[in-house]
């Protein structure tokens, strides 16, 4: 009974970690000029939860399924001022399983950056 117990213990250690290597964690930046396609989705002039929100609803209604995002409104202090090469706040950062971050790297998001989940 107890090497079953240990097996079960190993078994259910084991799926999880393989789980969580499956998920990973990316920024990127908003384009000046609203030079997004989310644009119309995202209210500019609400705070950074709302903001994130707002964003996460926008990648569901592409079915990219996300487990979390943040928006960093304060990311950056100057910018350059060419529309839609150029970033500004604020800053994005999603935490997905790797296909979802797949499909948002298709969408050749602006200085799309893979970076450590401990961020979220």
């Amino acid at each position: 009974m107890n090497e079953f117990c240990l097996l079960l213990v190993i078994l259910l250690y084991l799926s999880c970690s393989s789980d969580a290597k499956d998920i990973k964690c990316i920024s990127f930046d908003t384009r000046q000029c609203m030079g997004d396609p989310w644009t119309d989705s995202v209210d500019r002039n609400a705070d950074a939860i709302s903001q994130a929100n707002q964003l996460h609803s926008y990648f569901s209604s592409m079915s990219i399924s996300i487990e979390a995002v943040k928006a960093d409104p304060n990311y950056h202090d100057i910018v350059c001022e060419a529309c839609f090469i150029c970033p500004e706040n604020p800053r994005y950062l999603v935490k997905a399983n790797i296909d979802e971050i797949i499909k948002l790297e298709a969408l050749e998001l602006l200085n799309f950056t893979s970076i450590n989940c401990s961020q979220f």
